[in-house]
């Protein structure tokens, strides 16, 4: 199985890589992935970016976890499904968060 572009895959086996520890649970986000080497960042916000032979990196993740990357929630910190409507006007936030912060909810 192949490591996609611009998705999100959960550590399976720990490994380091320049001296950044990567722990089974962890989630990694690839950045650009071609015939050989994959970039890549642990998915928190102080992550370094990293850079590993595909071959090598495959060995670690859980290969059935990957999942296209949207990001997270600028409010709750939730997982993104789907890319936000731009028309929303309330920022990077999920469909609940921007009818909250629109004042949309439902009483």
């Amino acid at each position: 199985m192949e490591i996609q572009e611009e998705y999100c895959y959960q550590i399976a086996k720990e490994f380091t890589v320049a001296e950044e520890r990567f722990i089974p649970g962890e989630k990694i986000v690839t950045c650009r992935a071609d015939d050989e080497r994959v970039v890549f960042y642990k998915k928190s916000k102080d992550s370094e970016i990293n850079e590993l032979p595909e071959k090598e990196l495959s060995t670690y993740l859980d290969m059935t976890s990957g999942v296209e990357d949207f990001g997270t929630c600028e409010n709750c910190g939730c997982e993104l499904s789907s890319i936000p409507k731009a028309g929303w006007g309330v920022g990077y936030v999920c469909g609940p968060c921007a009818q909250e912060l629109r004042g949309e909810m439902e009483y």
